[in-house]
């Protein structure tokens, strides 16, 4: 049995990012809260210029007083870190983005010494489209190709530079469990996991009566998010004499996305702590994405008791698949998407169902819940404590 920590709490966590969002402030806050020794951040930069450039909010980072590593002195730097703290667990934002894969040497050394290893991921994009920005479809085809090859090399290496413990998997919704199983990682390694926002207290405000639907999109207007889908589904139910409204939040244009004719509104971006309050006034959240590593604005919904309407691309369709909160239709299908638009215009038991489902699942997706789940994976996995832990974005549909 390997070395026990004093207590459940007494365990030294050293969190690797290139950088901290609010996806993940949340979460690794309320570990800090959970564990006697302080959280040790290291961070590549202080904000990442591309959710920058996205109109994301920035995450303050004095409160977590993270060590500032920048990619080029990862190999110096970050092995000295290594070396000072080889009882520690050390937790890795790796494999996503370039800047993730700067992470990789790293996470080699580290094995090698027999230090505990955790990395954290999402799935791969299995769409031909940008991720952060619109690209050229060659190239987008090409990493689409390349991508489940570097998954499987990945663990390759990972397994070969293990002296001792396999690394812990913190795969980052169900959909990147199955990408890591058929890429050969140990299945005893994997913990499926996510991201986590507390819920906004709002002024309460009574939905609007309509006899309509009204529906709500808040993301980067580019080709990954699937607009265009939505934008048909739209168009299919006004052709049938079927009321429905979008209110489109998020930076970008629709210029790609043919809209005229059709109940949908570019309203602008809205500020993080301004989209609970906006999507509580709304029936129902639309993320027709073609890919979405996880898709935080689902939890950001359910939060406020809206239902969501996702993709079958999506991560977080885990959450509405255990829970009845929601919707799910299959990716780039338009004609499922309005279907499924098509059942709650038709039910309102349905749509008022889907609101009761959200409002209970709300408790059970909080950063406090998220973050008991990470230590009980850490104590049972590198300790051999207690029972593998269990909730609901880790329950198969």
């Amino acid at each position: 049995m390997a070395e026990q920590p004093e207590s459940r709490r007494d365990i030294k966590i050293f969190i690797w990012h290139p950088s901290i969002e609010h996806l993940q402030y949340f979460t690794w806050m309320a570990l800090r809260a959970r564990v006697q020794t302080p959280v040790t951040f290291v961070v590549g930069y202080l904000e990442n210029p591309v959710r920058k450039a996205q109109e994301w909010k920035m995450v303050d980072l004095r409160e977590l007083n993270p060590i500032l590593i920048p990619p080029q002195k990862l190999s110096g730097e970050g092995r000295k870190l290594l070396r000072e703290n080889p009882d520690a667990i050390h937790v890795f934002q790796a494999f996503r983005g370039r800047e993730g894969y700067n992470y990789l040497p790293l996470i080699a050394f580290a094995l090698r010494k027999g230090i505990k290893v955790v990395v954290l991921d999402e799935p791969y994009s299995t769409s031909p489209v940008g991720y952060f920005y619109d690209e050229n479809r060659l190239l987008a085809y090409f990493k689409t190709w390349v991508r489940p090859a570097l998954r499987y090399a990945m663990g390759k290496l990972l397994y070969a530079a293990s002296s001792s413990q396999k690394p812990c998997i913190m795969s980052l919704s169900l959909i990147a469990q199955e990408q890591f199983i058929k890429a050969k990682f140990d299945p005893d390694t994997l913990f499926p996991f996510g991201y986590f926002v507390p819920r906004q207290e709002i002024v309460s405000k009574s939905r609007k009566e309509s006899t309509g639907l009204r529906l709500i999109f808040v993301g980067a207007l580019i080709a990954r998010k699937g607009l265009d889908i939505l934008a048909q589904a739209v168009r299919n139910l006004q052709e049938q004499g079927r009321r429905v409204t979008v209110d489109i939040y998020g930076s970008g244009n629709l210029n790609a996305v043919s809209i005229s004719g059709l109940s949908i509104r570019h309203q602008g971006s809205l500020p993080f702590d301004q989209i609970q309050a906006v999507m509580a006034e709304h029936d129902a959240l639309v993320l027709p994405s073609r890919h979405d590593g996880w898709g935080v604005v689902v939890n950001e919904a359910l939060m406020q008791g809206v239902p969501v309407i996702a993709s079958s691309r999506v991560g977080a369709k885990c959450l509405l698949e255990a829970s009845g909160a929601g919707l799910i239709f299959e990716s780039e299908n338009a004609a499922d998407l309005t279907e499924k638009l098509k059942m709650l215009l038709q039910n309102p038991d349905l749509l008022n169902q889907l609101r009761i489902n959200a409002r209970k699942v709300s408790q059970e997706i909080t950063p406090e819940k998220a973050a008991q789940y990470f230590l009980d994976a850490l104590i049972y996995y590198f300790y051999k404590d207690g029972t593998r832990p269990s909730a609901i974005w880790a329950t198969p549909a």
